[in-house]
């Protein structure tokens, strides 16, 4: 999962040195994830595979949670989401990173920060509405935004997009904030 981290550890060491970094750098991260936000096994097992397994969250939560990430895993599998021999196991560490990531976002509240941000956002995350992820409440410097082709779970993983990616970090924006 991308996330605000960076920008949390980036913003706290700069904090307690003096210093400010020229430029912070997230990738669709949100500045605060809603309280509302559900992290039962069934929403995080369908998040973890970018809600594209061809099983309803509601289906894996009615499953124990071994049930659950096989169900999940051969669902993936099938469809090409991961790589041969992922297995259970593997599914089982990765649900438990995505489980505390999930749980330290939505206790971490954001300070205010007076420096620039670069936010890449995932075009295809259509069921948001603030372009801004949040970021505008928290950022005092200049706030830039690109949007990326891809959802959250893919900006990071397809080859074209690391080039765009790796094209805006190389540009003149990066460049003139070093």
């Amino acid at each position: 999962m991308a996330n605000g981290f960076t920008f949390r550890l980036t913003a706290a060491v700069s904090g307690k040195s003096g210093k400010r970094p020229p430029l912070v750098v997230l990738f669709d991260a949100r500045a605060r994830v809603p309280e509302s936000r559900a992290i039962d096994d069934g929403t995080l097992i369908s998040e973890m595979f970018d809600y594209r397994l061809t099983i309803e969250p509601d289906r894996l939560r009615a499953m124990s949670l071994d049930e659950a990430l096989r169900t999940a895993v051969d669902l993936a599998m099938a469809s090409g989401l991961v790589p041969d021999g992922f297995g259970v196991e593997q599914a089982r560490a990765l649900l438990a990173v995505y489980r505390a990531n999930t749980i330290a976002q939505r206790v971490y509240t954001p300070q205010a920060y007076g420096g620039d941000v670069l936010l890449f956002r995932a075009r295809d995350e259509s069921r948001r509405e603030d372009v801004t992820l949040g970021w505008d409440a928290v950022v005092k410097g200049t706030l830039i935004i690109e949007e990326i082709a891809g959802t959250h779970q893919t900006i990071l993983r397809s080859a074209g997009n690391v080039r765009v990616l790796a094209e805006h970090l190389r540009g003149p924006r990066i460049r003139s904030h070093a």
